[in-house]
């Protein structure tokens, strides 16, 4: 697949393989305004330990990986508007080849 040629970006769509306009921006705890994520097209068996390692709790699973996809801290995807959110999560599944499930 290649990146998509146009210059049009539309709210709370993937855009080619790798960014994701959101449709809600916010300010992270860090201050810095997040406007899209740029979500990796293959996850890892290290990305996985990696969810492991950040995760005590099952229900942490699902948000530790998508941060871990989008490259964010858990912090700074915790105040990610649910539309936002839902579709990166259902890639997330996608990528580690998971059911869709509702938590």
């Amino acid at each position: 697949r290649t990146m998509s040629q146009s210059k049009e970006e539309t709210p709370g769509v993937p855009q080619g393989d790798n960014v994701f306009t959101l449709s809600a921006p916010y300010v992270t705890p860090a201050g810095e305004e997040l406007k899209e994520v740029r979500p990796k097209t293959r996850f890892t068996v290290r990305d996985m330990r990696e969810v492991n390692r950040l995760t005590d709790r099952p229900e942490d699973y699902e948000i530790a990986g998508v941060a871990i996809m989008c490259g964010l801290p858990v912090e700074d995807l915790l105040d990610m508007d649910a539309r936002d959110y839902m579709p990166l999560r259902d890639r997330f599944f996608d990528l580690v080849g998971a059911p869709k499930v509702v938590s």
